[in-house]
């Protein structure tokens, strides 16, 4: 049932932007809308479009910096919470960009308690650029994923 509302919620906003693209919050609906419909990466395009429309909203980069989290962007997430708690948000977007790191952090001690070698700020590094790497792929530029995944290679070793 609740299902059935989100989806009459898209098909009702998804033509506001087309007419009205500034109203910043109509993108932040209907990227909520398809979370609940567990539709992730259609969530990450409207929570970009809310960004790109009002920059200076807390919120929007919250949800922006969750998106990329539930993509496993760990380093993208923590760049738009710190951006969300830059802005001074209000109390309630203030505690869910604080919780946001938290849950970043714990992810982060998760994943490195096997790595002594690494520390969070060097494996968010590595995991930009093993991204950069994948996207050079994705475009076919051969040397610079080659570059990119040595990079990564070099640092994230057994030998350490």
């Amino acid at each position: 049932m609740a299902s059935k509302r989100f989806k009459r919620a898209i098909n009702v906003l998804k033509p506001i932007p087309e007419e009205y693209p500034h109203i910043d919050n109509v993108y932040m609906l209907i990227g909520t809308s398809y979370i609940h419909l567990n539709r992730l990466e259609d969530a990450f395009t409207y929570f970009d479009k809310a960004v790109k429309a009002e920059p200076d909203y807390p919120a929007h980069w919250y949800n922006l910096g969750a998106a990329y989290l539930h993509r496993g962007y760990v380093a993208k997430a923590r760049e738009c919470a710190n951006k969300a708690l830059a802005l001074n948000p209000d109390a309630e977007v203030k505690e869910k960009a604080e919780g946001l790191l938290d849950r970043i952090k714990d992810f982060l001690d998760l994943e490195l308690a096997n790595k002594p070698g690494i520390d969070p700020e060097t494996y968010l590094k590595l995991e930009e650029r093993f991204r950069r790497g994948a996207e050079c792929m994705e475009k076919e530029d051969w040397d610079g994923a080659l570059e990119e995944f040595k990079y990564v290679a070099s640092i994230d070793s057994p030998q350490r």
